[in-house]
């Protein structure tokens, strides 16, 4: 993105800061001496414990003047009279402040508030100062360069697999708030053990943005394919791939996507067949759109299953599960929908499944137990640059 567009972008800069929040979520969390201590986020305020409340503001574009402060403050200043013994952190980038702590005395507070100091007894006021800090932060990447830090501490990786564990561990955090709702904002909770437990799993990998912003698009790209998809075990996995579209995708793009799957995954060699027939799942393609793309595979000799043997049969998961073999010429497996993805991933195959998901927005939730490589994508066009 142009610097014109990103200045012009609030959408751009509103994903950076909630990013930003997210490093400092995860910075905290890696620097509690209690490992099982939990850390609250997004919920009455950003980030709180039994001992802090904290709330962080991402100002990359703009000066730094007191009235931008006065709400989180007043914020504080309200859940600090409920609960005084808490220390109560206002955690903020403005482009002209530099990394560090300001003390802030009376009158200061009160050019803070404007009018609002009326409102507030002095003695309030003073107390509340007592335990307030006001904290510039460093610049986004700084602060991610310390994340990436304290997770190499953290399990003792290189600074490459500490980029993809920051992935994993911002999913987990966004799922976290997802799947919590505000009548269960009390689960949005997190401790360094379970952050810990999570990378050490192994089985999710996540490729996110902000490690193609953090080592650039080239090194993104040959990372993933060098992980990923240079030596395939073909034989021992059942391989789904899954690819969100945007919904505006030429026909010609998402066929040769197609192509390139098949070719990556299937292998078709003089005895036998060498990888078994990848399935390939949509999310966004429209139905009328992906019969035209299975028309086109069969009049190239291209032929694949679906599961649906007859014009209105059920879906029978027998017949898209059939063996790939040289008499059968199958070389590709359909998914229609995602109820009928999750159909599949629930079912014992002969080999250990895997999947591949190449998202936009958020990939889809899968069990832990299935080996799981989610990568993050903008359009398209960047599956050609990984497969």
């Amino acid at each position: 993105m142009t610097t014109n567009k990103k200045q012009n972008d609030g959408g751009y800069y509103a994903i950076k800061g909630f990013e930003h929040q997210f490093n400092k979520t995860i910075l905290e969390i890696l620097s509690a001496e209690d490992e099982n201590m939990k850390i609250n986020f997004e919920q009455i305020q950003d980030l709180d414990s039994t001992d802090f409340v904290m709330q962080i503001k991402y100002k990359e574009t703009q000066k730094y003047t007191p009235s931008k402060i006065k709400i989180p403050i007043l914020q504080l200043i309200n859940e600090f009279q409920e609960k005084p013994d808490k220390t109560y952190i206002l955690y903020c980038y403005f482009k002209d402040k530099e990394e560090g702590e300001e003390k802030l005395d009376i009158d200061e507070l009160n050019t803070i508030l404007g009018v609002k100091k009326d409102s507030l007894e002095e003695s309030i006021k003073s107390k509340f100062l007592k335990n307030f800090k006001l904290l510039f932060s460093s610049e986004f990447n700084q602060q991610l360069n310390k994340v990436i830090e304290n997770i190499c501490s953290l399990i003792d990786c290189n600074e490459e697999e500490a980029i993809l564990h920051h992935s994993l561990v911002t999913q987990y955090l966004t799922d976290l708030i997802t799947q919590n709702p505000k009548t269960k904002i009390e689960n949005r909770v997190c401790s360094k053990k379970e952050i810990r437990d999570l990378i050490q799993k192994g089985q999710k990998i996540i490729f996110k943005s902000s490690f193609r912003r953090y080592k650039g698009e080239k090194q993104y790209f040959q990372k993933i394919k060098k992980e990923y998809f240079s030596k395939l075990n073909l034989d021992k996995f059942a391989t789904f791939i899954i690819v969100e579209l945007k919904g505006n995708e030429k026909q010609s793009e998402i066929k040769n996507i197609v192509s390139k799957v098949k070719n990556r995954f299937y292998r078709k060699q003089r005895i036998e067949i060498k990888g078994e027939a990848p399935y390939i799942f949509f999310k966004n393609l429209d139905s009328s759109k992906l019969i035209e793309l299975k028309k086109e595979l069969l009049q190239e000799k291209e032929y694949f299953k679906d599961g649906y043997d007859f014009e209105g049969a059920d879906f029978n998961v027998e017949t898209i599960k059939i063996k790939a073999t040289k008499n059968n010429l199958i070389v590709l497996k359909f998914v229609n929908r995602e109820d009928i993805l999750k159909i599949l991933l629930s079912e014992k195959f002969s080999t250990k499944k895997e999947i591949y998901q190449f998202y936009i927005t958020k990939p889809i939730s899968v069990k832990d137990e299935i080996t799981n490589v989610s990568i993050q994508i903008e359009e398209i066009d960047d599956i050609n640059k990984i497969l």
